[in-house]
């Protein structure tokens, strides 16, 4: 059996410690966190079939509460974004998909689960293969699947080479496959842009890549040449990388030698572990390693019997007026406890049992 993870922890805390705005973020988390527990809530699993997937309906529900609560900028690759990025090159959130990969243990499993969430979720050929590699990734060096240093990237390829379109998609509805030919190009480019890794200099962005591509090269970059090095995140904390990045390689480290604390960990201040955010974070570790070893099971939410059971969806809460009451599939039971128009936003106050979300939505011109 494997180590229980702390990835919802350990994950805040690189993150936390290699961003230079943690005294703007006391209470609450990166967009990389935010995005990383959304996915960690909308889990589900099987123990019949030994899998863990994600609840698409529950995670869309999700992504559309957290717009309109977020306070600050939204970075993530599940969220329409016309505006390209160029410099500085910014995260895209694609490592949440972290709980996803770790909890499946069975590569073609995972296969099965990443090609039913692209189609889901309507992503397109490149992200799917960027899925892929980053779960053969995560399980090569968990299960120590690859040689020496400089085999990692021909590991990378070899498993591209042999990547089986029918095998992705053996259980998705022949109607909404991404089709083959796009398959089998991604697959080439991929093969191409794999060489990036072995540079002597950190890879950067070309103009034609998107973020999150870029993102999973650097990462195994920093992880592939500072993996056997005695103080691997002294090495990369000053490196001109974006931070999801480096919090991928730190965690390829870890995933490499759970047993061994890293330098990370041993930094963490008693005022860190103090922080309320962080004992939740703590529950959500406990939850999902519960939840991978099939000790609790969850199965999606059935939207269709909620609305038809009175229960309000996220878009519809902007219709209450304040003090009217319901139940919300996330939010539970709730109030509008306020509502007001300022300068072409609508504002609501939800009381629910566990807090207060203050929900913001711009509304459409005239």
């Amino acid at each position: 059996m494997e180590p229980k993870q702390h990835l919802f922890s350990i994950t805040e805390s690189y993150d936390r410690h290699l961003s230079k705005n943690t005294e703007n973020r006391q209470e609450g988390y990166s967009d990389l966190m935010e995005l990383m527990i959304i996915v960690g809530k909308s889990l589900v699993n099987d123990k019949n079939m030994e899998m863990l997937g994600i609840d698409v309906p529950r995670l869309k529900e999700e992504l559309i509460l957290w717009k309109y609560y977020r306070e600050d900028s939204i970075n993530c690759f599940l969220l329409k974004n016309d505006e390209k990025e160029e410099e500085p090159l910014v995260g895209t959130g694609i490592i949440s998909l972290l709980p996803l990969i770790i909890g499946n243990h069975d590569m073609k499993t995972l296969e099965q689960e990443l090609g039913a969430f692209t189609l889901q979720t309507k992503q397109k050929a490149d992200n799917l293969m960027l899925f892929l590699l980053m779960g053969r990734t995560v399980r090569g060096v968990m299960d120590r699947e690859y040689g020496a240093v400089d085999s990692f990237v021909q590991f990378l390829k070899e498993y591209l080479i042999h990547l089986n379109y029918n095998r992705v998609f053996k259980e998705a509805s022949k109607d909404k496959l991404i089709d083959k030919i796009s398959f089998e190009k991604e697959k080439i480019r991929w093969i191409i842009d794999l060489d990036q890794i072995s540079k002597a200099e950190i890879p950067r962005k070309k103009k034609i890549e998107d973020n999150s591509r870029t993102l999973f090269i650097q990462s195994i970059h920093l992880f592939v040449k500072y993996q056997d090095e005695g103080s691997f995140f002294e090495n990369i904390e000053s490196l001109r990388a974006p931070i999801e990045a480096k919090v991928f390689s730190l965690l390829l480290m870890d995933l490499k030698d759970n047993r061994r604390s890293s330098s990370i960990r041993e930094k963490v201040s008693e005022k860190d572990l103090r922080l309320e955010k962080n004992k939740f974070l703590k529950e959500m570790d406990r939850y999902y390693n519960k939840l991978k070893s099939f000790e609790i099971l969850k199965i999606p939410l059935n939207y269709d019997k909620l609305k038809n059971n009175g229960y309000t969806d996220t878009k519809t809460l902007f219709l209450m007026k304040k003090g009217e009451k319901g139940r919300h599939p996330i939010l539970k039971e709730f109030e509008i406890f306020e509502k007001n128009l300022v300068k072409n936003q609508l504002y609501l106050e939800v009381k629910t049992k566990s807090r207060y979300y203050k929900l913001k939505k711009p509304l459409a011109p005239g």
